[in-house]
């Protein structure tokens, strides 16, 4: 029941941020171009209103699907229901703003649209809900409706605050990280069979409440950015002075050796012999080129982070592209038969697949980079990982390693390969560490040694 009752709680939070990253947003730029104006109430209005009709959609939706579950009643009925009630709710809000025509007609579809998309979250899981990609489209958004909405202001007389859009983004920013921080402790308790009774007491209301910690630090940083804006370029002008000032002392040093000549005195002593407008347009260039210099250190030193994960959102985008223009096909089993289990193998879809690299071995190169990993591990950690870099070996080189291989058909598969003992010995080390409660000693940790680098040299 409490896990229920988390997982309704979670999952209005995520909803709220899809309305309020997504159509809030809408409802601004909407009003700006028509109205010319969306004053902070009227703004807090209109949010809420979003979060009303979406609110609204949800649960007449999940009400009737419950309703029909128990009556046995035909889908058809839920279906005109729920059509019906949404077509009111386009209406009830055209009529809230009958008295500016085209700005009624434009809330009154953006709800339409509201009412129907929540209706449809009703049996979609709240981690999946809110994803990554869904979060930067929403950001882009309302940067592309506040584009619009600036340079149309340069032509009509629109008031403009931009900074409601910034106030909404924010909680929506917070119920995304609610929700996958939630969802990444359901998945972890899931993927290794735990039940979620076994969590560690109050792990949700830390978890929670550091969160909570975070968004109110950022709201602050928010709240106070003009004042901590202007301590910062005092900062910065106090430096360039002392910067100056040891300049000029190290220019006196050098005039005062033989040969050296007078440093010139400025003329003017403003702010350390500099004037304010020289100081701000130096600090703007030093700092750039220190930007610049600094960016570029930072993408040399994490390069490989970088480029991974560069890789990573691209393929991301190439399986967003691939799910919106081809449809998912049927998975295809290839079933083998054991003497005691039957293993079944299911080639997943390129949908399911998508096209993001994971994190294993794909390459030799790539098998190299993990030898040099596991050349730096120790212990037991570092027979696992050898074992796992063996098998990956063998996949490398077109044999089929199946997930319910053991280590005798590893064995089997790497005869072809090596025939001498040092396999076996490697094996039974492994096994040892494996199966049994045997101390690892130093032979095992050797004989893997020396297997993977004769699998290197090959």
């Amino acid at each position: 029941m409490k896990r229920m009752a988390l997982s309704s709680v979670l999952k209005a939070l995520t909803v709220c941020g899809l309305i309020l990253s997504f159509f809030t947003p809408g409802y601004y730029g909407i009003s700006f171009l028509f109205l010319y104006e969306c004053p902070p109430l009227f703004a807090a209005c209109l949010a809420g209103m979003s979060l009303v009709i979406g609110a609204f959609g949800y649960g007449v939706h999940l009400l009737l699907c419950k309703w029909e579950e128990r009556t046995h009643a035909v889908p058809a009925i839920r279906k005109v229901l729920v059509g019906v009630l949404g077509i009111a709710v386009s209406v009830e809000v055209f009529w809230l703003f009958r008295d500016t025509l085209v700005f009624a007609i434009l809330c009154a579809v953006l709800s339409g649209v509201l009412y129907f998309f929540s209706a449809r979250l009703v049996y979609a899981r709240y981690e999946r809900l809110f994803t990554e990609v869904q979060l930067v489209s929403a950001a882009l958004e309302n940067l592309l409706i506040l584009l619009i909405v600036y340079y149309v202001s340069k032509t009509y007389p629109i008031v403009l605050y931009d900074d409601l859009f910034i106030f909404t983004f924010l909680p929506a920013i917070f119920c995304f990280f609610i929700s996958r921080n939630q969802g990444n402790i359901d998945y972890l308790m899931e993927r290794r069979r735990h039940d979620l009774a076994h969590l560690p007491k109050k792990i949700r209301r830390y978890n929670v409440l550091l969160l909570c910690g975070l968004f109110v630090f950022l709201l602050v940083l928010f709240g106070f950015r003009e004042p901590l804006i202007e301590f910062l370029w005092d900062v910065l002008r106090a430096l360039r002075s002392v910067l100056y000032v040891i300049i000029t002392f190290f220019l006196w040093l050098l005039s005062k050796l033989p040969g050296g000549r007078a440093v010139e005195e400025p003329a003017d002593q403003e702010m350390g012999g500099m004037g304010e407008e020289s100081i701000e347009a130096g600090i703007a260039i030093d700092w750039t080129i220190l930007a610049v210099i600094g960016l570029a250190l930072l993408f040399f030193v994490y390069r490989r982070q970088i480029l991974s994960w560069l890789s990573d959102k691209f393929g991301l985008l190439c399986d967003l592209l691939h799910r919106l223009l081809f449809s998912s096909k049927e998975r295809v089993q290839a079933v083998g038969h054991h003497s005691y289990y039957d293993d079944v193998v299911e080639t997943l879809t390129q949908e399911e697949r998508g096209f993001r690299r994971k994190n294993s071995v794909q390459t030799p190169r790539n098998w190299k980079r993990e030898y040099r990993r596991y050349q730096k591990l120790s212990g037991e950690e570092r027979v696992r990982f050898g074992f796992r870099l063996w098998m990956s070996w063998l996949t490398l080189h077109g044999e089929q390693v199946r997930p319910s291989a053991t280590v005798s058909d590893i064995l089997t598969l790497t005869e072809k390969y090596l025939k001498d003992d040092r396999k076996d010995d490697a094996s039974h080390g492994y096994e040892r560490l494996r199966y049994s409660a045997q101390q690892l000693d130093e032979q095992s940790v050797a004989s893997m040694d020396a297997l993977l680098f004769e699998l290197r040299q090959r």
